[in-house]
């Protein structure tokens, strides 16, 4: 069952994120601690990620090719 916080906003489970983002929990874990992921709330007492704030740091971190 899908979580929302106080404004409607989708809510995802570290375990959630770390499927979506193909790494494991633990990978996600240690780019929290480095601060080098996602933003990420404590809500109830456990870690959530913001599914529109995974979406917009997914953009921020894109790479693209330039073939010319």
């Amino acid at each position: 069952m899908a979580e929302y916080d106080a404004n409607g906003a989708e809510l995802l489970t570290a375990r959630e994120t770390a499927e979506w983002l193909r790494i494991s929990r633990q990978a996600l874990w240690q780019r929290r601690k480095r601060r080098t992921g996602p933003p990420y709330i404590q809500w109830k007492g456990a870690v959530r990620y913001r599914k529109q704030d995974v979406e917009d740091w997914l953009l921020q971190h894109e790479e693209t090719t330039d073939d010319e």
